[in-house]
């Protein structure tokens, strides 16, 4: 697991450039849930990174950095491999032991949903070479457990869950079947034969080479029979990239194929339009028509205010219809000299908290006019829109 930590250490990537020299603090290491389940004591973990031959503490023995820089891999989608059908209650550990028959197990991956944390019937396991990883798909292939490379991508659980349709693993609770395995039954007779030539003496070195063999054949069909109970499916890295690349170029394509639809029927419109026109329509006037139809025409309803200072530099009408109007002017002299003119109305300088309110109503409003601007769609979110 030390490897594993040292190699995939993204989460501490942030520390390590706020301490310096590669180096992290011990208090973040009391930030992960496996180290808490073992001590919530710093001196623990002190003790503990002295024995390691990858990593060393700093000289306060504050913090812990690396003694050698990290080798990284340039091969690892080689040395990856695909799982899926995987339990719901799958562990990092428990993959680990699956998988270490194969080799040596230096990372594993199970994504999960975001809503409940729970697992998506997938993962990746990463071997220390392309050697082991091998090795593995060869003896799932062996007992018909690797995937074909000719499966539909939309049949990937790696695909299905990240399209979001809902379809999320449920807990199905099944009666277990309380018939013996076979397994079961082979261990029993082969146990009571060899209890009849023990009482007997027949035993032999001959005989005692053959229940080696038979021992060996029957340790490898167990394992056999208990990775086909499990019901995986594997599929190197790279043939799942394939898969997936090739979904993804034919969503591209489907969306090509509906921006064309969508181009297509705008365009089919436009002639229908042009088809039922007016003969003598100019298209300048139908374009002012539109425009003026959005806005009906009323006759004797706008009055011109002609005023004598040209200090005014808004005018704020907060409702339609409202008594109270605001007008804000460059300087304060010029709002004194509008209130000694003559004009209809009742005209009072904001002061004091009123004026400050009114300021802050004025700011709000244009923080929230900010906020509502749209953002620009583009792509998917655009087309699927309209």
């Amino acid at each position: 697991m030390e490897s594993e930590t040292t190699e995939h250490e993204n989460p501490n990537d942030e520390q390590i450039h706020k301490k310096g020299r590669h180096h992290v603090d011990l208090n973040v290491f009391l930030k992960f849930n496996k180290i808490r389940k073992l001590t919530c004591n710093i001196e623990d973990i002190q003790k503990a990174i002295k024995k390691s031959k990858l990593i060393e503490l700093s000289e306060d023995k504050s913090s812990v950095c690396r003694k050698e820089p990290v080798k990284e891999k340039t091969n690892v989608d080689e040395c990856t491999i695909y799982v899926e059908r995987i339990k719901t209650d799958a562990t990092h550990e428990w993959i680990t032991s699956v998988f270490s028959e194969f080799g040596n197990v230096v990372y594993v991956s199970i994504p999960k949903y975001k809503h409940n944390n729970a697992v998506k019937g997938f993962a990746f396991v990463e071997f220390n070479n392309e050697n082991e990883a091998q090795n593995a798909l060869n003896y799932f292939e062996s007992i018909g457990c690797k995937m074909p490379s000719n499966v539909e991508p939309e049949e990937l659980c790696s695909i299905a869950t990240f399209e979001g349709n809902e379809k999320y693993p449920t807990s199905n609770t099944k009666n277990l079947s309380k018939k013996r395995k076979i397994s079961e039954i082979e261990d029993v007779k082969d146990n009571e034969e060899k209890k009849h030539k023990l009482e007997t003496g027949e035993v032999s070195e001959s005989d005692d080479t053959e229940n080696k063999k038979k021992k060996k054949l029957k340790k490898e069909h167990k394992k056999k029979n208990y990775i086909k109970e499990l019901g995986l499916q594997v599929l190197s890295k790279k043939e799942w990239k394939k898969m997936r690349n090739r979904y993804l170029d034919l969503q591209k394509k489907k969306m090509h194929e509906f921006k064309r639809h969508l181009l297509k029927a705008r365009f089919s419109q436009a002639n229908y339009d042009d088809k039922f026109k007016k003969p003598n329509e100019n298209p300048e006037q139908r374009k002012t028509e539109k425009m003026l139809s959005k806005l009906e025409f009323v006759e004797g309803v706008i009055n011109e205010l002609k005023l004598s200072c040209s200090d005014i530099k808004y005018v704020d009408i907060p409702n339609p219809g409202s008594e109270d109007v605001y007008v804000r002017f460059n300087t304060s002299n010029g709002a004194k000299s509008f209130c000694n003119q003559e004009v209809a109305g009742k005209k009072v300088i904001l002061e004091g908290d009123e004026e400050n309110s009114y300021w802050d109503r004025i700011l709000q409003n244009r923080e929230d006019k900010f906020k509502k601007q749209n953002k620009k769609q583009r792509g998917r979110d655009k087309l699927l829109k309209k």
